[in-house]
């Protein structure tokens, strides 16, 4: 395994949970932002699923809000 993929992979999923935490501030839903080409094209289940344990994340739109979408998630 590649050691800077690790690496990488953090980097993008910084660059998401940036991009989630600025469209839900302009007023968008989260389960709306989320189905964004942006987010579908780079990120699977898997990925969606450490977005929504991201620290700055929840700080910024609140347990409520993404706890309704980790059980979207999880009944995938």
């Amino acid at each position: 395994m590649d050691p800077f993929s690790r690496l990488t992979g953090a980097r993008s999923e910084d660059a998401l949970v940036r991009y989630v935490i600025a469209e839900c501030r302009k007023g968008r839903l989260l389960a709306d932002v989320l189905k964004d080409p942006y987010v579908t094209n780079r990120a699977d289940r898997t990925t969606l699923q450490r977005l929504m344990d991201h620290p700055e994340l929840v700080s910024a739109l609140g347990d409520g809000a993404v706890d309704t979408i980790r059980a979207r998630i999880a009944a995938l």
